[in-house]
């Protein structure tokens, strides 16, 4: 089971490190190389989170009736796919609004079966508790997506074309590695799939369940609020107000990330953390406070000291919310009751950038982020008056070597 667990997190790196380069690369073609308006980078970004709403329940769904591993393979080869289209859009100088919108769109179809079929897999991956499980899947995501960050922020001398090739030859190779956990998974025998009936299952489950229902509240808020609008600010801010260039640019990103990489970090080594719907909740709190100091526009350093705390606070959320998911839910329902969350997390976001996107024609950057702000607060206080996702406990593992 260890070398599986290896195997897989060296898939998942790689992956992880296509997707880091793909979000740099994504804003950067869009703002600076086309230089699109707010709204039409807006939709870009929902572009890459719209398929989400159509296909993160089926792929919940068959993650739990078929080999989630074969599944993976699929949608990472997916990727593979558009990150050489994307090269050769470039090399022909073809890239414009429209290509950039469909590439957006194929890689969020990669990304909508990849979700839930990932945690899927990881769940009966039997090594470590599921906490450790789940801190080393963030761990190796983060880190080695910050790497593929810095090199995206190379771009401006290395050349993107070159850039974006590494990329392909990446996410090729996540491919191969993730093709060998293939046979390693396969079922004995998998269950027949009745598409509709499976996915009413999965939300009757939810819905049956209070404290699954303030998750999925609250995980659709972080992504309408700190994931939608946060991806389409962000480089409104780096570019617009601090003019930063393509390296400054994917410095900040890689702020966020290590942020988010030293909170799962810590979650790894904390013991088994037995309310870990409080962390989540208080989060919410944490982010009004940052939200607020940004709207400061504060000098650069501190600019970086509040994105570096930002993603502390979304990879705390991010960690202890996934734990209060695995709490809850049995191994049966876990691939439909992941992709439903990760349906509000991903079906959310694009809401987010399309109406930061129009926002930004009507309020400033300063005003989006006090009420980005303030309704985080609102959230947290309304949360207090339930004790359901508070109370959510994690049984405490004893693991011995």
């Amino acid at each position: 089971m260890q070398n599986l667990l290896h195997r897989f997190l060296v898939a998942h790196g790689a992956s992880a490190f296509a997707t880091g380069v793909h979000i740099v690369m994504l804003s950067w073609l869009a703002v600076s190389v086309l230089g699109l308006s707010p709204t039409q980078f807006g939709w870009v970004q929902a572009a890459g989170l719209i398929p989400n709403l159509f296909l993160m329940l089926l792929a919940g769904a068959w993650a739990d009736k078929r080999n989630p591993a074969t599944l993976l393979a699929g949608g990472l080869c997916l990727h593979a796919c558009c990150y050489l289209s994307l090269a050769a859009l470039i090399y022909f100088d073809a890239l414009g609004f429209y290509e950039l919108l469909l590439y957006a769109v194929l890689v969020g179809v990669g990304n909508a079966f990849c979700q839930p079929v990932r945690e899927k897999l990881l769940t009966e991956i039997d090594a470590h508790s599921m906490q450790k499980r789940v801190s080393l899947l963030s761990v190796t995501q983060f880190s080695l997506q910050s790497v593929g960050i810095i090199v995206a922020g190379a771009s401006h001398s290395v050349g993107i074309i070159e850039v974006v090739i590494v990329q392909a030859c990446v996410a090729a190779l996540a491919v191969v590695v993730t093709s060998t956990l293939v046979s390693s998974n396969r079922r004995e025998s998998e269950a027949r799939i009745n598409t509709w009936r499976d996915i009413a299952e999965g939300l009757q489950l939810v819905h049956q369940n209070k404290a699954l229902k303030q998750l999925m509240a609250l995980i659709a808020f972080n992504g309408y609020m700190h994931l939608g609008v946060f991806i389409v600010l962000l480089p409104i801010i780096a570019t617009q107000i601090y003019h930063f260039n393509a390296a400054q640019y994917g410095s900040l990103q890689l702020v966020f990330v290590l942020g988010m990489i030293s909170a799962h970090f810590r979650l790894l080594y904390l013991k088994t953390v037995e309310y870990p719907g409080q962390g989540a909740l208080f989060s919410l709190l944490y982010t009004a406070i940052v939200g607020f100091a940004l709207a400061k526009y504060p000098t650069v350093a501190g600019l970086y000291v509040l994105i570096f705390c930002w993603g502390m606070i979304a990879g705390n959320s991010a960690g202890r919310s996934r734990l209060v998911l695995q709490a809850l839910v049995e191994p049966k329902f876990k691939g439909r009751a992941i992709s439903i969350y990760q349906l509000m997390l991903f079906g959310a976001a694009p809401f987010g950038s399309l109406a930061t996107g129009y926002c930004l024609d009507y309020l400033s950057v300063r005003e989006i982020l006090e009420f980005m702000s303030l309704s985080s607060g609102v959230l947290f206080a309304l949360f207090l008056l339930s004790r359901s996702l508070w109370s959510v406990k994690q049984e405490v593992v004893v693991e011995t070597n």
